[in-house]
């Protein structure tokens, strides 16, 4: 199971179970600071949350401390200041790296893009009609990207697709201009 845990206002994990206990155990995390794994509704102070009470370290009132059982506290925050993670860690595949969910729309603006610069040098017609997709598409995967924060890694190709787009259609242009007066000069030239 992993874990995600609080410190002086940052978001810190995953942890595995036995790290996050080993940690409570040594005081790292105190009893106070918000825990959250997946399944949580919300983040709550590791007192709060039964399979970490056993090993939390205890302040006691000399300054020192003491691992045993954390007191349960009668204040429970009224909402956690902290939301879960964005991106959860998907299952493990065998050999495999795990699995992370990713947004369709920037890989293929991104694939569109790079096929954009390149058609734009020799066929500058497709390359400007591929440069204005990349743009279309790059554009709505950057809105659907804000709307699943879970496909956050997927901003970069949104943004390197529009990029691209951006650069194609200029060149695109002026490549197909040179072609032209190129075409007239030879025309003008057999005459």
């Amino acid at each position: 199971m992993q874990w995600y845990y609080s410190k002086n206002g940052s978001q810190l994990g995953p942890v595995s179970t036995e790290d996050l206990k080993a940690k409570l155990g040594t005081g790292e995390v105190t009893t106070t600071d918000l825990v959250w794994k997946e399944g949580m509704a919300d983040w709550l102070p590791a007192h709060q949350v039964g399979e970490l009470t056993a090993v939390a370290v205890i302040p006691t009132p000399d300054g020192g401390t003491d691992a045993g059982q954390a007191p349960v506290s009668p204040y429970t925050p009224p909402s956690s200041p902290y939301s879960p993670p964005l991106a959860q860690p998907g299952p493990i595949t065998p050999g495999g790296p795990p699995f992370q969910p990713n947004c369709a729309k920037a890989t293929t603006a991104m694939t569109l893009g790079i096929c954009a610069i390149v058609l734009s040098l020799c066929c500058p017609l497709i390359g400007l009609v591929l440069g204005i997709l990349a743009v279309v598409f790059g554009g709505q995967a950057k809105q659907e990207i804000a709307r699943n924060p879970q496909w956050a890694a997927d901003q970069g190709k949104a943004n390197a697709a529009v990029i691209m787009g951006w650069i194609s259609i200029p060149l695109a242009v002026v490549v197909g201009a040179i072609s032209v007066v190129v075409q007239l000069g030879r025309i003008g030239s057999m005459r």
